[in-house]
C-alpha cells in the first residue's frame, strides 16, 4: 500500500462519518458545502492521471469511477458527485439500512442536487437574487408568476380554439351536426379570443410604468432595471436590441387589434364598433403574440425558473422553456377533455349518417 492508496482510504473513511448525521447535519448549508468539497478532493484524487494506486480495492474503485465518468457530460458535476457520497454510505452505518430503506439515498441525492444547484446559483451574476434585495425578489417572482400563469392559460385557450376551428370548418360542414350542438363552441370562441386579446394588450401595454397604471413587460422591465442595485450587466441585457426589438414587436401587433378592445371588449364606442367588427384576428397572430411573450418572459426571468428547483430545471432541460414554463401539462395529452367533447358531437354524425342509410334503404325497398 502506498501513500496514495492511504489518503484514499483516509478520504473514504472521512466521508463516512460526514453522512452518518447527513439527513440533519446537510440542512446546514455550511456542513453540506463542507461534504461537497470532500467529495470534489475525492474525486480529483480518482481522477488524476498521475494517481498510481497498488491496492487492489483501490485499483477497482479508480477503474469503476473512470468507466462511469465516460458516460457523462462536463455538466454532469452532480451525477459526479453521488457515486462517491453512494460509496460513503456503503462504508457507513447506513449500509445495512439502504437496501430496505429507499428514501435514504433519496434524501442524499436531494440534498446533492440542491447543494449543486445552490452552488451554479451563486457563480451566475446574471441570477435574480444575485442582484436584487429579498424584499425586491418577493415582488418580483408574483410578477413573474402572474405572466406565466397568463401565458399557460393563453396556451390553453390557443390550443382549444384550433381545435374548435379545424372542427367546425373540416368536419362539421361536411356531415352536418344539430346547430344546437354547437352553441357552446362559438361562444367559447368568442370569449377565448378576447380573452387572448386583452391578455395580449396588458403584456405589451406602455403605459407609464411608474404610475402602476398597468402591469406588463414594460413595467416588469422597469422594475428589474430600477431594483438591480445598479447591476451594470444587467443594464445592460436589459437594453440590448434583440429584446427592445421583440417587445416593440409585439406592441405593434398590439396596436393593430387596440380598435377591438376599445370598441368591442373593455368598453363600447358605438361609432367605430362596425370598424372593430370588420378587423380580422388570425391564430397565427394570436399564435405570435404567445411566442413572443414566452421569449421575452424566459429572458426577463433571469433564471428565476430554470434554477427553482430541481424538478424544473429538468424539466426545461428536457422539453424547453416554453413547455416546460409556459404551457398546461395536460394540454400534451394524446386526447383532452375537448377531444372527448368532439368524440361525442362526432356520434351525432354517425347517427345522421345511419338515418340517411336507412331512409335510402327504405326508398329502395319502394
Amino acid at each position: 500500500m502506498n501513500l496514495q492508496d492511504r489518503k484514499l482510504y483516509e478520504m473514504i473513511q472521512k466521508g463516512s462519518v460526514l453522512v452518518e448525521n447527513f439527513r440533519t447535519d446537510f440542512n446546514d448549508a455550511i456542513k453540506l458545502q463542507a461534504f461537497l468539497e470532500h467529495i470534489d478532493r475525492f474525486f480529483e484524487l480518482i481522477d488524476n492521471p498521475e494517481t498510481k494506486f497498488e491496492c487492489d480495492n483501490c485499483i477497482n474503485i479508480q477503474k469503476r469511477f473512470k468507466r462511469e465518468k465516460e458516460e457523462m457530460t462536463e455538466r454532469d458535476i452532480a451525477w459526479r458527485r453521488k457515486m462517491p457520497a453512494k460509496l460513503f454510505l456503503y462504508n457507513s452505518t447506513w449500509k445495512d439500512k439502504m437496501e430496505e430503506d429507499e428514501e435514504i439515498w433519496a434524501d442524499m441525492d436531494r440534498f446533492l442536487t440542491e447543494g449543486t444547484m445552490d452552488e451554479y446559483n451563486k457563480k451566475n451574476l446574471m441570477y435574480y437574487k444575485n442582484f436584487m434585495t429579498y424584499e425586491a425578489q418577493e415582488k418580483y417572482e408574483s410578477m413573474l408568476e402572474l405572466i406565466r400563469t397568463e401565458l399557460v392559460s393563453y396556451s390553453t385557450k390557443l390550443m382549444y380554439c384550433k381545435k374548435i376551428v379545424s372542427f367546425l370548418e373540416e368536419e362539421f360542414p361536411q356531415n352536418g351536426v344539430l346547430l344546437l350542438h354547437t352553441r357552446f363552441l362559438n361562444t367559447f370562441l368568442n370569449t377565448a379570443v378576447s380573452e387572448m386579446i386583452l391578455v395580449a394588450m396588458k403584456l405589451f401595454a406602455t403605459t407609464n410604468t411608474s404610475k402602476n397604471e398597468n402591469f406588463g413587460f414594460y413595467q416588469l422591465k422597469d422594475y428589474i432595471s430600477n431594483n438591480c442595485n445598479g447591476n451594470k450587466d444587467v443594464r445592460a441585457y436589459l437594453g440590448n436590441k434583440e429584446l427592445k426589438k421583440e417587445m416593440k414587436k409585439g406592441q405593434e401587433k398590439c396596436g393593430e387589434l387596440k380598435i377591438i378592445r376599445d370598441a368591442l371588449i373593455a368598453h363600447y364606442d358605438i361609432s367605430r364598433v362596425q370598424e372593430a367588427r370588420e378587423t380580422r384576428v388570425s391564430f397565427e397572430d394570436l399564435e405570435e403574440w404567445y411566442n413572443l411573450s414566452v421569449k421575452i418572459l424566459e429572458k426577463l426571468s433571469f433564471y428565476k425558473f430554470h434554477r427553482q428547483d430541481c424538478a424544473y430545471a429538468m424539466m426545461i432541460n428536457i422539453h424547453g422553456f416554453e413547455k416546460a414554463v409556459c404551457r398546461n401539462i395536460y394540454d400534451s395529452v394524446p386526447k383532452t377533455d375537448l377531444d372527448e367533447y368532439l368524440d361525442v358531437l362526432r356520434m351525432f354524425f354517425i347517427d345522421k349518417l345511419k338515418l340517411k342509410e336507412e331512409e335510402r334503404d327504405e326508398k329502395n325497398e319502394n
